[in-house]
C-alpha cells in the first residue's frame, strides 16, 4: 500500500504542477491578447492619421508625432513577439505536464489493479487452504 500512497502523492503533485502551468498559459494568452489589441489600435490610429496643417511647423510636428507613433508600434511589436513565444513555451509545458499526469494516472490505476488481483488471489488461496484443511480433517475423522 506504501507504493500506492507514494504514487498518489506524486500524482497530486503533478496535477498541481499542470494546473500551475495552465494558469500561467492563460495569463500569457491574456497578456498577448492585450498587446495585440493595443497593436491593432495603434496601427489603426496610424493609418487614420492624416498629415494636416497649413504651415511647415505643423507639418514638422506631425512628422515627429508619426515617428514617435511608429517607434511605439515597433516596440509593441517586439513585446508581442516575446509574448507569443512565451505563450507557445507555456503551451508546450502544459502539453508535457498533461501527458505526464495521464501516464501517472495510468500507472496508479495499474498498481491498484495489481494490488486487487494479488489480494483476490491471496483470498482464494486462503479459502482453498481452509477447504483442503476441512477435507483432510473429515478424511481422518472417518
Amino acid at each position: 500500500m506504501g507504493n500506492v500512497a507514494r504514487q498518489q502523492r506524486l500524482l497530486e503533485h503533478q496535477q498541481r504542477f499542470e494546473q500551475q502551468c495552465t494558469a500561467r498559459l492563460q495569463q500569457g494568452v491574456r497578456q498577448r491578447d492585450e498587446l495585440a489589441a493595443q497593436m491593432n489600435q495603434l496601427q489603426s490610429y496610424r493609418s487614420e492619421y492624416r498629415m494636416t496643417g497649413s504651415n511647415a511647423m505643423q507639418m514638422d510636428d506631425t512628422l515627429v508625432f508619426l515617428n514617435r507613433l511608429d517607434h511605439s508600434i515597433q516596440e509593441l511589436r517586439q513585446h508581442l513577439q516575446r509574448a507569443e513565444r512565451e505563450v507557445e513555451n507555456w503551451r508546450q509545458r502544459v502539453q508535457h505536464a498533461s501527458a505526464r499526469t495521464l501516464a501517472m494516472q495510468k500507472l496508479l490505476s495499474r498498481t491498484r489493479e495489481e494490488l486487487r488481483r494479488v489480494s483476490r488471489n491471496s483470498e482464494r488461496k486462503a479459502i482453498d487452504e481452509r477447504i483442503a484443511g476441512h477435507a483432510a480433517r473429515n478424511r481422518t475423522d472417518c
